[in-house]
């Protein structure tokens, strides 16, 4: 009886280990001059395929902001007197699961080296987990030229959206500042886009672009989202962007 315990025990210990081996959790680092942390939300965790490449690339970010802050410490230690560190976050977090098999996720950076204020940083992840790989946002659209048709559609949607909400919190223009130069009708310099959920049975309905504060106006304003609804780009889908698309976007989602 003691035996088949012990046999029983360890079983538990194993599978335990595995699972917490295929856990992400939190990637830390702390040297004299950074604290860095790449957190990672459920959605996340729980698919070990995608857990793994967010974390490889967290790896490779961690690496990266330390070598460069190290190198501010090694320029100027002065900036980092009484123990003084950067300290630098990076978060993944699930906006939607779209179509049963599109994950998209939302990448937020915040970096505290020391200025008036910290910054942010945004930017997305669209995982598909049937081929177990990334996959664009061009895959919906028949096409996604730089100042393509398609493009200059989205950005005409965009800011559409930010002047709406602009006008909802009274923040009058700036004389001699013109913040829709922050976007362009380029995929790589329009933002950082997530898909956004529907009602339906795993539709998605539109897309949200995200601007972290300083990105469209001034850095007191905050960060900006931009939601695009799939009807004002109907006719620029492809039949795959036809098929995952449908619905209205959710008040709930859309107050969050």
């Amino acid at each position: 009886m003691l035996r088949s315990a012990c046999v029983a025990f360890c079983a538990l210990f194993l599978v335990i280990s595995a699972a917490r081996a295929a856990d992400p959790g939190t990637l830390t680092s702390k040297t004299k001059a950074a604290e860095i942390t790449v957190t990672f939300d459920e959605t996340v965790r729980v698919n070990p395929q995608l857990a793994a490449d967010l974390v490889a690339e967290g790896k490779r970010w961690i690496a990266a902001k330390r070598a460069e802050a190290d190198k501010a410490w090694e320029n100027a230690p002065e900036r980092f007197g009484a123990g003084r560190r950067w300290k630098l976050t990076r978060d993944y977090a699930a906006a939607a699961v779209i179509a049963r098999h599109y994950v998209s996720v939302l990448r937020t950076d915040t970096l505290d080296t020391g200025g008036a204020h910290p910054f942010s940083e945004m930017g997305a992840v669209l995982w598909d987990t049937i081929p177990q790989k990334r996959a664009s946002i061009r895959t919906f659209f028949k096409e996604t030229a730089d100042d393509g048709p398609t493009m200059k559609a989205i950005l005409f949607r965009v800011l559409v959206a930010l002047k709406a909400e602009k006008l909802a919190r009274k923040i009058e223009p700036a004389p001699g500042f013109d913040w829709s130069k922050g976007v362009e009708p380029k995929m790589t310099r329009i933002g950082g886009v997530t898909l956004a959920p529907a009602p339906g049975p795993g539709f998605g309905s539109g897309l949200i672009f995200h601007y972290p504060p300083a990105t469209v106006g001034a850095h007191v304003e905050g960060a900006y989202e931009a939601f695009v609804p799939w009807e004002s780009l109907r006719a620029l889908l492809s039949p795959e962007g036809a098929a995952i698309f449908g619905g209205s976007r959710p008040p709930r989602d859309a107050n969050l």
